[in-house]
């Protein structure tokens, strides 16, 4: 006699491949705690034998494609007022791009005129912050409304002050070269 599956394994495949349960682990009994749920390690070898996520990648496509098409086509006056924010767009890039240039002139002569070796421990690293960060803002790499922010700090207190001084005359070893 044939008995009842152990395990629903079509809904748990719906749940995964819908996206309602984004990781298998969540549909597992050490997740859930419950019984009727298979263990992990059971429920990563059906969902690999059945290719469950090739069927969620396919699903996810399915989904985009009935989206896209309930897209309607923009319309002339659309599409016109569009093309002048982006003509806007250009020409404010164009303008700040020209101030920049003639703003790191200005910054790199002063450079050129800074005595590294008066430099604190902060300054140092404020300078290779801000540094960093113009360098990412120019690779366009810096969209504060789409990146996490991760801080970083740098305890140079517990240096000692040759291990202070070995940074600065490394820093001091490499400005010149970006300046020049």
């Amino acid at each position: 006699m044939a008995g009842k599956a152990k395990y629903d394994w079509e809904s748990l495949r719906k749940l995964y491949v819908s996206g309602e349960v984004n990781q298998l682990v969540e549909l597992s009994r050490e997740r859930t705690g419950s019984p009727i749920n298979p263990p992990y390690t059971t429920l990563r070898q059906r969902a690999f034998e059945e290719d469950w996520t090739e069927q969620k990648k396919a699903y996810y496509r399915t989904l985009d494609t009935k989206t896209h098409t309930k897209l309607t086509e923009p319309s002339t006056e659309q599409v016109e007022q569009r093309t002048q924010e982006l003509i806007d767009a250009s020409e404010a890039i164009a303008r700040h791009l020209r101030l920049a240039k003639a703003l790191q002139s200005v910054g790199f002569q002063g450079l050129k005129a800074i005595n590294i070796e008066s430099l604190s421990a902060r300054d140092i690293v404020a300078l290779i912050q801000l540094g960093a960060d113009m360098e990412r803002k120019a690779l366009a790499l810096y969209e504060p409304k789409q990146q996490a922010q991760i801080d970083v700090e740098v305890n140079f207190e517990a240096l000692s002050t040759g291990e202070l001084e070995m940074v600065r005359q490394a820093i001091a070893k490499t400005i010149p070269s970006q300046v020049n």
